[in-house]
């Protein structure tokens, strides 16, 4: 990573206090479910108060990259690598 000007994280972040902490350039809410299964996280939970992308539902292929039209981190290699991770997260 040392090489880059940049990085991907993926995790679970129930509060805007600590998501703040992170100061990420871009933010995709992967809002797809309804309750976790873990209740402390259910408890605690806060709506983002800013995104750039919101995924709300599991959809295609084609229907998730017309839905990252406009979005463009700026980099071939970021480019690229989202490429990989929409592979994993289309059915």
């Amino acid at each position: 990573m040392s090489q880059f000007d940049f990085g991907i994280l993926d995790f679970v972040c129930p509060l805007e206090q600590t998501r703040n902490i992170v100061d990420a350039d871009y933010i995709i809410w992967m809002d797809t479910i309804d309750r976790s299964r873990f209740e402390d996280t259910n408890d605690i939970f806060q709506k983002p108060e800013y995104y750039d992308i919101r995924i709300t539902e599991w959809i295609g292929e084609n229907q998730l990259r017309k839905s990252l039209d406009g979005f463009n981190p700026g980099t071939k290699a970021i480019q690229l690598y989202l490429n990989e991770v929409l592979k994993r997260l289309v059915k």
